[in-house]
């Protein structure tokens, strides 16, 4: 099976699931932030989760939807969300890596990493933590998009991309273990 036809699901998923928010103040500053992330208004989705995770700093959901802006933001400014360079011969699997600054790889890996380190610190609280496995696999399903779209690091986004669907997996298993809802 070709790479990707196993990551570009990551892309798109990554951004359209609003996720588990533990409460209903968390999902209120969140919310309006996926707005602006739909409509590729990426600074002002930045600005807003900046100070979602600056009031709430253990909000997973904010931490990933600020990697995942912070990624597309530079997808964007580099060409790379057009669709045209996902088809057939295109772009993205050409063998020239898009260039990135030190500085934006530095920000997306440490909102990336502080969102990674906050899951296993609840994961190793409650190995049962659904939002925590979520938001986990989240994480890395964004790495994935970064080194395949970005870096074409293919193996490496190979890497990411089966530790997402580990983490993801084992939510379905624990739906069918425990008989927990997914929402």
């Amino acid at each position: 099976m070709k790479l990707h036809l196993i990551l570009l699901p990551l892309l798109a998923a990554s951004i359209s699931f609003e996720g588990h928010a533990e409460t209903d103040h968390e999902q209120d500053r969140v919310t309006p932030a996926i707005e602006h992330l739909r409509n590729l208004e990426y600074d002002a989705a930045k600005q807003q989760l900046r100070g979602c995770v600056d009031a709430q700093p253990s909000n997973l959901r904010a931490w990933n939807y600020l990697a995942i802006a912070t990624l597309y933001d530079e997808m964007l400014e580099r060409g790379v969300l057009e669709s045209g360079v996902y088809g057939e011969g295109g772009d993205v699997f050409k063998a020239s890596k898009v260039a990135v600054t030190p500085s934006f790889q530095q920000e997306l890996f440490s909102i990336l990493d502080k969102a990674q380190q906050l899951a296993e610190e609840r994961l190793k609280s409650d190995p049962n933590d659904k939002d925590a496995m979520y938001w986990a696999g989240v994480g890395h399903g964004t790495r994935a998009t970064y080194h395949f779209a970005l870096r074409k690091e293919y193996l490496a986004a190979l890497h990411e991309a089966t530790a997402a669907y580990d983490y993801h997996t084992g939510l379905l298993i624990l739906r069918e273990k425990l008989g927990v809802t997914l929402d």
